[in-house]
């Protein structure tokens, strides 16, 4: 995914991070009993630059303290853990410009998961669209029973697509609800 992400306390918010958000459940999933992360996300903090320019950019400083270098070019917060992850690496003073321009470039970060259901703004899994007929939304296994929105596995990116299932569906299942009834009252 391509786009903005919000750093908070409790990890990556924004439209980026909401656009991983299904892909993350579902390998969260899978990884249900496991203790390895559920991926890895590489943010990128100056896509506008590339590597060698910063790197350029980085030299020119002389070698002065590098917390002042990156304040020109990142938040004060995001420099720390940049300056702090090539410290627990000990890299040295000589490279720095080059390791500097790297971790801007590709901050590499475990994904460990989401925030659970109560702070999703899209619901992952459900009963599986196979057992539908997509004509009527009725289920091939009972009978009877309509499913619309996100009672199936299906979700989109974000940019409406999901409200637009959740009322597209939901007006196809209820007419073919009363359809059905009218058809078969018993």
């Amino acid at each position: 995914s391509e786009g903005e992400f919000l750093i908070t306390s409790y990890g990556l918010s924004g439209i980026a991070a909401m656009e991983l958000g299904g892909t993350v459940a579902r390998s969260q999933a899978a990884l249900a009993d496991s203790k390895n992360p559920a991926g890895r996300v590489s943010l990128d903090f100056l896509p506008e630059y590339r590597e060698d320019q910063l790197v350029s950019l980085l030299e020119l400083s002389g070698g002065r303290d590098w917390r002042t270098a990156l304040a020109g070019l990142l938040p004060d917060k995001i420099g720390r853990v940049i300056l702090n992850k090539l410290e627990k690496e000990g890299r040295g003073d000589r490279a720095m410009p080059q390791a500097l321009a790297s971790l801007v470039k590709g901050l590499d970060l475990d994904v460990l998961g989401t925030r659970g259901f109560p702070f999703a703004y899209v619901a992952s899994g459900g009963a599986k669209t196979r057992d539908f007929d997509p004509a009527k939304l009725m289920s091939r296994l009972r009978p009877g029973l309509f499913a619309c929105g996100e009672v199936l596995d299906l979700d989109g990116e974000t940019g409406g697509f999901n409200l637009y299932w959740a009322f597209a569906s939901g007006c196809l299942a209820g007419r073919s609800a009363a359809a059905w009834l009218e058809a078969d009252p018993s």
